[in-house]
């Protein structure tokens, strides 16, 4: 991610290693795998540029017909889609 060459400056940069999650790359299957909130906001993310399979997706789907509002607010600061928000629960409501 560096354009540093310098081994005076590379040997103060620790060579972590990360790992990326990409769920436009990701099958449903390996995405519905996940068994927490995590599995809405990777499926919306993944079908945040395609409206009509999104609004196939959380009409069919039980677990976007209500969810956590922290999940609602991810899912809305990822993808830019405003989603109406209650006390406890989030409905989906731009299709």
């Amino acid at each position: 991610m560096f354009d540093i060459t310098s081994e005076e400056v590379l040997r103060y940069i620790p060579d972590y290693k990360i790992n990326l999650i990409a769920p436009a790359e990701m099958t449903d299957e390996e995405i519905n795998q996940f068994q927490t909130d995590f599995r809405e906001v990777m499926l919306f993310v993944k079908y945040s540029k395609d409206k009509k399979y999104l609004k196939k997706l959380v009409s069919e789907d039980t677990h976007f017909s209500s969810m956590n509002v922290k999940t609602a607010r991810v899912i809305s600061a990822v993808t830019g889609i405003e989603i109406e928000a209650e006390d406890y629960i989030c409905l989906y409501t731009k299709r």
